[in-house]
């Protein structure tokens, strides 16, 4: 066992496979505060077995339907540089 383990995790396998994701239940008994870190070693492990497998994560997609013909939509990026006077204000009220 590594060092964070307290005892030999308990992999059930997948539980659920769905239209926008893949559920994997593993349990592990580890050091207090360790979790965290097992968690995405275990999650980063996973991913790289699936791209090896070519698995891909599955994500949502949506079809939209407007009546009366097609919709034009435009996607604009705002100068970085140029910050509203609304949230320079914010800013400087609230503290980071």
């Amino acid at each position: 066992m590594g060092e964070y383990f307290l005892a030999e995790p308990d992999v059930q396998g997948v539980t659920l496979l769905g239209p926008e994701a893949i559920t994997i239940r593993a349990l592990f008994k580890v050091e207090p505060k360790s979790q965290w870190a097992v968690g995405r070693e275990f999650n980063r492990r996973i991913k790289i077995a699936m791209d090896e497998a070519g698995l891909s994560i599955p994500f949502p997609q949506r079809t939209l339907s407007f009546k009366g013909g097609p919709v034009e939509v435009s996607l604009v990026a705002q100068d970085a540089q140029k910050v509203p006077a609304a949230l320079e204000k914010q800013n400087r009220t609230h503290p980071r």
